[in-house]
């Protein structure tokens, strides 16, 4: 192995020596194997270093717009999961006002009263309908209030969001559960009223078109929740049976509708002239077609004959405003109230008038005395009942009286 390096030695690298020539006089200098290995070695190390920098300075642009290149994509990514990180925080909030919403609306439906009975189970025998207590409903306020009223700690992470989604989830099936009960609760008080409606003679549907706007007016409030096309009570009552019943959809959005019926109902409850006008009295002539006393012939009778003795006093049937005060031909003197939401009712053959025209009257409150003026035989009050400009059996009015009062009085217990 020696033989074989020290031959390449003498080959490559044999002792050279370098001539110098000055004044005539020749010098010259020996350059060893080992000095010309050791100048060969520093050359090609200097060649290789030049060589790198060179590659390196002339690769350098390249290098720094591939780094920066990484750098735009690196931030990119940041950007997008900063923005999908906002995006769900944006819908958890959104999310958790919505719930908000939702649980004021149930609250101001449960009331005030804590003492109630919790809601019992569906279909749980031997249990009734009750309604659910506010007090049940304060988890879900508190959760609520926590996560929407922070404003400096939002959620920081994925997980995080994901376990307040699956909470927000959790408080929206129990929020949904109540809705559908309340929503039983609705439907059967309801269908109390159709029942009294029914007996009285009148459409629940036609009584929803005439009075749905005006007593819409009436005493409401809650916080707004946007749950597509406000309904009208009378668009409310066409809706599908699953959509009225929440058992498909929403079940807010059939709790808002029924609930809307119902407030519609109530309003017009409140001044449905029911309260008979006279105590001591007897049917001398029914509603419809008769007999006329004064012509003998077949006629049509638009209310009640309820003789009595003269001076009778004759009472508002409900509270409503004079809109007629005066003679009145066959009716003599006469007296009509409106009481709105499409109800009026007139008082004829009285033989004195005790209030004006544009006064506001109160139940019970005398308009006139009973007499036999105009086309009468004797002294009685002719009564009528209207409603949408179309006359109704007053002795049909006067059964569902005390259904009637009983209604007003629950609904302005529940409403005090």
């Amino acid at each position: 192995m020696r033989t074989v390096a020290r031959r390449v030695r003498y080959r490559f690298f044999p002792e050279r020596q370098l001539y110098f020539r000055a004044n005539g006089v020749v010098r010259f200098v020996s350059i060893s194997p080992r000095v010309q290995i050791v100048g060969s070695a520093i050359a090609l190390a200097f060649i290789c270093w030049v060589g790198i920098t060179s590659f390196n300075f002339l690769a350098r642009d390249e290098m720094m717009a591939a780094k920066e290149r990484k750098i735009e994509d690196m931030a990119r990514a940041y950007e997008s999961l900063h923005a999908e990180m906002q995006r769900l925080q944006a819908d958890v909030k959104a999310t958790a006002e919505r719930l908000r919403a939702r649980q004021e609306y149930l609250r101001q439906l449960v009331g005030d009263d804590a003492d109630e009975p919790v809601l019992p189970e569906e279909n749980q025998p031997g249990t009734t309908e009750a309604k659910p207590d506010k007090a049940g409903l304060q988890p879900m306020a508190f959760f609520l209030d926590a996560l929407t009223g922070r404003n400096d700690a939002e959620p920081s992470s994925s997980q995080e969001i994901d376990l307040i989604e699956e909470e927000l989830a959790a408080l929206a099936v129990r929020q949904q559960a109540i809705a559908k009960r309340l929503l039983v609760l609705t439907r059967q008080e309801i269908a109390e009223f159709d029942q009294v409606l029914e007996a009285a003679g009148l459409s629940k549907h036609d009584v929803l078109v005439v009075a749905g706007e005006k007593a819409r007016d009436l005493g409401q409030g809650g916080p707004f929740m946007a749950w597509g096309e406000e309904l009208s009570a009378a668009e409310s009552a066409t809706l599908d049976e699953s959509e009225r019943t929440g058992i498909s959809g929403d079940p807010f959005m059939a709790l808002y509708a029924s609930q809307n019926e119902l407030i519609t109902l109530t309003g017009l409850f409140a001044n449905m002239p029911v309260t008979k006008p006279v105590e001591n009295y007897y049917i001398s002539s029914g509603y419809g077609r008769r007999l006329d006393p004064l012509s003998k012939r077949r006629a049509m009778h638009y209310g009640v004959d309820m003789a009595g003795w003269w001076n009778t006093p004759v009472m508002a049937s409900a509270d409503g405003v004079v809109s007629f005060a005066g003679r009145n031909g066959a009716y003599g003197n006469f007296v009509e109230v409106d009481h709105g939401n499409g109800f009026r009712t007139r008082y004829g053959h009285l033989k004195r008038i005790k209030v004006k025209k544009g006064q506001r009257v109160e139940r019970g409150q005398v308009v006139g005395l009973m007499g036999s003026t105009g086309r009468s035989t004797g002294p009685h009050l002719h009564y009528e009942v209207w409603f949408a400009d179309k006359p109704l059996n007053p002795l049909k009015i006067f059964k569902v009286t005390d259904d009637v009062l009983k209604i007003q009085q629950q609904h302005t217990l529940g409403s005090g």
